[in-house]
């Protein structure tokens, strides 16, 4: 993101572009450093003791991130009425994470296009239901648009998007003759650059390609090696990072990036897809985006249980490690 948030509504009526899919009878936990969201996460409301030790979980997660600071939205889409529920559960997290030393200065409710605050560090909060300012009004959310970026309706939705394929084609891909020649770091290089910066969907690239690079994906030095132009610095996943290769753009439009990778993985059938996922991973949690990250993760392990690099970006995950080049 680009533009500034001017305000707390404005920060309300983008975090489903930050999240990836709007959250719904959520506890949203924004942790903040000088004003910039650092991390976002995202629980469902549902049993008390559940959320505590979810809520408890975020703070140990912001703690060893060095996150001291945060706000907490809860957003209510079905009944009880939300002057009860939401207000105890936000008193809750609110001590659950400054038993942490994180600073939850603002609690927040959104329901039905309006917001408020339960409890207000700056003074300026409204008390009483306020509209969510209209997303046109809101610099980042018009930079999203703009991106091509629209949030997915659920958490379910994002999950889909990621599993569709290109059947057909994933078949031919799949049942493509298999060589002994390695191919080529040359060849690997030029393919990575359609694949990241061409401007032909990914699916128009010559078969003989495609297949050629989605199984070199497989060769860990390959892989590694673009994972550390995607995600450069991630700490605990074994990947050094490098610098981008001559005639590769040093700076990523990160979103676009992801665009074309999950066009590359709806080309592929299910066992050449986690490098592809990982991939993915790598590059939305080095650019703040944990959601996608994390399913990009799952859906890794769902097809490779023992697939290394995405259990240790997972755990990166998890843990709320962050790029040293982003920290």
């Amino acid at each position: 993101m680009r533009s500034t948030l001017h305000g707390l509504g404005d920060l309300i009526a983008y975090l489903p572009y930050e999240l990836g899919f709007r959250p719904t009878d959520s506890l949203v936990v924004v942790g903040l450093d000088d004003d910039r969201i650092r991390v976002v996460a995202r629980l469902d409301l549902g049993d008390a003791d559940d959320l505590a030790q979810g809520i408890h979980r975020i703070g140990s997660v912001f703690a060893q991130a060095g996150v001291r600071e945060a706000l907490c939205c809860v957003f209510v889409d079905t009944d009880p009425a939300p002057t009860v529920v939401p207000t105890r559960l936000l008193d809750l997290a609110g001590d659950l994470l400054r038993a942490h030393d994180v600073d939850a200065a603002h609690l927040l409710v959104t329901r039905s296009g309006s917001w408020w605050a339960h409890r207000c560090g700056c003074g300026h909060c409204p008390r009483r239901p306020a509209a969510v300012p209209d997303r046109d009004r809101v610099d980042a959310v018009v930079e999203s648009v703009l991106d091509g970026i629209a949030p997915h309706a659920s958490r379910a939705e994002l999950r889909a998007s990621l599993r569709e394929c290109r059947t057909e084609l994933a078949q031919v891909i799949g049942d493509a003759p298999v060589t002994d020649r390695p191919m080529p770091s040359a060849a690997v290089t030029a393919a990575m650059w359609e694949i990241l910066h061409g401007t032909r969907p990914i699916h128009e690239m010559p078969v003989p390609v495609l297949a050629s690079l989605s199984r070199a994906m497989a060769n860990r030095s390959t892989r590694d090696e673009v994972f550390g132009w995607l995600a450069p610095g991630l700490p605990g996943v074994g990947v050094s990072g490098s610098d981008s290769p001559p005639g590769m753009p040093g700076a990523f439009d990160a979103r676009a990036v992801r665009a074309r990778l999950v066009q590359w993985l709806h080309c592929l059938p299910d066992r050449l897809r986690p490098p592809v996922l990982t991939l993915i991973a790598g590059s939305a949690w080095s650019s703040g985006s944990g959601a996608l990250a994390a399913v990009a993760v799952e859906q890794a392990l769902q097809i490779d249980p023992g697939y290394r690099l995405a259990r240790l970006l997972g755990h990166a995950v998890e843990l709320g490690a962050r790029p040293r080049r982003c920290a």
